[in-house]
């Protein structure tokens, strides 16, 4: 099921303010590595793009994001942390045996800046065998 994943930048004002949105198909491949850890496999495809923002001529400034991500995640108790390879909290979910759901919260800087996030408890997963 398309998750609703929101895009800010601060390529059309200046200010980092929503731009666009998109619908996201996720899945993600879970691979226990130690205690409470584990390595995660993030793949989606992307549909409905729009620009949302009137201030944004033809373009938002967004680069897309690289699917597959390949993040780290740490277990306690049920809630997931999910993290880069710099640290950086990327989401956090509660789950249960087959249902997790939790909010992503993307941010980074290069040239522009960018945060790509979901509202709150949005991203919802079921575990497949």
């Amino acid at each position: 099921m398309p998750i609703k994943f929101y895009i800010k930048t601060d390529f059309c004002t200046g200010v980092l303010e929503d731009v666009a949105m998109d619908n996201r198909d996720v899945t993600m491949e879970i691979k226990e590595t130690g205690d409470n850890s584990i390595d995660i496999i993030m793949s989606f495809f992307t549909s409905n793009f729009s620009i949302t923002n009137e201030n944004c001529d033809n373009s938002s400034g967004y680069t897309p994001d690289v699917s597959p991500m390949f993040l780290q995640g740490s277990i306690s108790s049920t809630k997931l942390t999910i993290s880069n390879s710099d640290n950086q909290v990327l989401g956090i979910f509660n789950f249960t045996t087959d249902l997790m759901e939790g909010t992503w919260d993307d941010s980074w800087c290069m040239l522009y800046c960018q945060n790509v996030y979901t509202k709150t408890n949005q991203l919802k997963l079921t575990l497949q065998h």
